[in-house]
Formats: C-alpha cells, sequence, structure tokens
C-alpha cells in the first residue's frame, strides 16, 4: 500500500500540544516525562513491525 503514517509529534505539536517519540526500551522515562507536562502530550511509541494474527487467502 501506499498509506504511510504521518509524522505524530509534528501533527501533535501543530495543534499546541507536546509531541513525543520513543523506543519501547525508554517508555518508563518517556511517560513520567510526559505526565509531568503541563500540556497535552502526544506519546509515539516505535514498536516492530509485527505479524499480522492471521492471513486473509
Amino acid at each position: 500500500t501506499d498509506l504511510h503514517n504521518p509524522d505524530f509529534v509534528q501533527l501533535a505539536e501543530s495543534f499546541g500540544a507536546v509531541g513525543m517519540r520513543t523506543e519501547p526500551q525508554g517508555f518508563d522515562a518517556s511517560l513520567q516525562e510526559a505526565l509531568a507536562a503541563n500540556a497535552p502530550v502526544v506519546l509515539e511509541v516505535l514498536l516492530p513491525n509485527l505479524m499480522p494474527p492471521f492471513h486473509i487467502v
């Protein structure tokens, strides 16, 4: 498919929110930072590509 996810950090910032991106290993620290922010926050967690649960034949 030619569809792609938007840049959620830039999208959040364009609406005046804080945009953050993290890997699963840094989630705890990023979540604490997001909770401490005095603003709305979008926290994007980058996950590896996962196989679909089933294939349609």
